[in-house]
């Protein structure tokens, strides 16, 4: 702020300086949402990865609709979600986001115990 002489040239430097921070962070936080992978990480850690990156742009004024929010989550998921996906998509009543956490959850558990239970056993 040297250099400037009135409140006013203090403000407005200060708004421009504020306002491309605020920008690029928009920028980075939607890219976050189109690029985040579920990969090897649990549907319960995914989800609100995915959570907090719609909630920065809701506390940023830049809020998302639901359908974007379904679109960068399902998205981020690999082709061993498929069919919750189809499920999930192409439902008449589209479900809360809370709903489909909970769906994509159920889906992961049973994964799992399908992954247990293919294992082989060692037997004595």
């Amino acid at each position: 702020m040297v250099g400037l002489s009135t409140s006013r040239e203090v403000w407005t430097a200060l708004e421009r300086m504020f306002s491309s921070h605020s920008s690029a962070r928009v920028i980075q936080t939607w890219q976050f949402l189109v690029l985040t992978k579920k990969g090897n990480l649990s549907i319960s850690y995914y989800y609100q990865k995915m959570k907090s990156f719609s909630d920065t742009l809701v506390a940023i004024r830049q809020s998302l609709q639901a359908h974007e929010f379904t679109t960068y989550l399902l998205g981020g998921l690999d082709s061993s979600y498929d069919a919750i996906i189809t499920s999930i998509s192409t439902q008449i009543d589209k479900m809360s986001s809370k709903e489909m956490f909970n769906h994509l959850l159920a889906f992961e558990l049973r994964i799992e115990q399908h992954q247990l239970l293919s294992k082989p056993r060692l037997v004595k």
